[in-house]
Parts: C-alpha cells; sequence; structure tokens
C-alpha cells in the first residue's frame, strides 16, 4: 500500500539543505535505469504528481542523470503553491510500469566523480 507523502513532509525533509543542493530519484527498481525528473502536474484539488522519466539506452548518449536534476530550491519554489496537508504523488514513464511510492525520503551526501582521459 503506497505510504501518502505531505507537502508539508517533503518540505520538512529539506530542512537545512542548501537551495543548490540537487535533487536525484534513484533508479528503476527492474530495468535499473535511472529516474530523472520530468515536470510538476496537478492530478486534483489536493494532489501534486511528479512525474519522472526513465532514461533508455540511447538517452545516455547525449545526457547523464546528473544534467536533469533539479534543485531543493526549485523543489520549495513549487511547493509552495501547495498547502502542507496536500498530498504527493509520482508517476513514471518507466518501461516496467510497476507504480512509484514514496519512502522516507532523506537527504543523501553524494560524490560526483568525473573521470578524465
Amino acid at each position: 500500500m503506497e505510504e501518502q507523502l505531505t507537502v508539508g513532509e517533503l518540505l520538512e525533509a529539506t530542512e537545512g539543505l542548501s537551495n543548490d543542493a540537487e535533487v536525484t530519484f534513484g533508479s528503476s527498481r527492474y530495468s535499473k535505469r535511472p529516474l530523472r525528473f520530468y515536470r510538476f502536474k496537478r492530478r486534483g484539488e489536493d494532489l501534486l504528481q511528479i512525474e519522472l522519466n526513465e532514461m533508455d539506452g540511447d538517452d545516455w548518449e547525449d545526457e547523464s542523470e546528473l544534467d536533469s536534476r533539479i534543485t531543493v530550491g526549485e523543489l520549495r519554489e513549487h511547493l509552495q503553491a501547495w498547502k502542507p496537508s496536500d498530498r504527493i504523488t509520482f508517476g513514471s514513464t518507466a518501461s516496467d510500469a510497476i507504480p512509484l511510492y514514496s519512502t522516507n525520503p532523506a537527504a543523501v551526501f553524494s560524490l560526483n566523480l568525473d573521470q578524465s582521459a
């Protein structure tokens, strides 16, 4: 069963993070392809859907998941238009068509390493 994530809970989870911090959505559980931010979409009076795209093999040649990340500041800015009690759901174009459910959001420390020839 889906755990309901609210706008207030997501804002609370980002407290203390820099507006410049990047947001990543991980990868598809089954295909292991990265999920990248696509858009915010209103799906009801009190339901915000954060839509994600699954990167396919062709996308990887032109850009990486890093290129499509939104920042915490952009996320906060969009969430300001919603009430703290409004619900958030996630959707994806993932080819495995498995629903996405939110679990406890957490900040993750990430080192983005570049390999030069």
